[in-house]
């Protein structure tokens, strides 16, 4: 995989998982799943910063999210 793709995905994974963290919580509940899918997107992030040469920045991760969604169209 590209590693704007993985990068991709593991924005989504933390976005995704959010919304489950705070619902745990809610819930009065420990946020296993959450966590577990908080940490993977984490670490898809940081492959994906150490495999891409200079990295990403701000603007880098919205050209990568672009890039990706116009493959995906294609």
């Amino acid at each position: 995989m590209h590693p704007d793709q993985i990068v991709v995905l593991g924005l989504l994974l933390i976005v995704l998982a959010i919304p489950s963290m705070i619902r745990a919580y809610a819930d009065g509940r420990p946020p296993r799943v959450a966590s577990v899918v908080l940490l993977s997107g984490m670490g898809l992030g940081v492959y994906a910063q150490l495999h891409k040469p200079g990295g990403y920045d701000l603007a880098g991760l919205a050209e990568a999210v672009y890039v990706v969604i116009g493959d995906l169209l294609r």
